[in-house]
């Protein structure tokens, strides 16, 4: 996550930074950025009782 939106995170915060103010901006996005990390991680299916030893066919 951290690579992929680094460059859309920062660009944000240049857009919301005029008009919140440095501080504002910097928590809209560090919830939002939880926010995701937190659904994703929700999101994963778990792995532990499957075998992953896949073998192609």
């Amino acid at each position: 996550m951290v690579r992929g939106l680094a460059v859309p995170i920062t660009s944000l915060w240049f857009a919301l930074k005029p008009t919140f103010g440095v501080l504002p901006a910097t928590r809209m996005l560090a919830l939002a950025c939880c926010a995701i990390g937190l659904v994703c991680t929700l999101l994963l299916r778990e792995t532990f009782h499957r075998d992953l030893d896949f073998t192609e066919s």
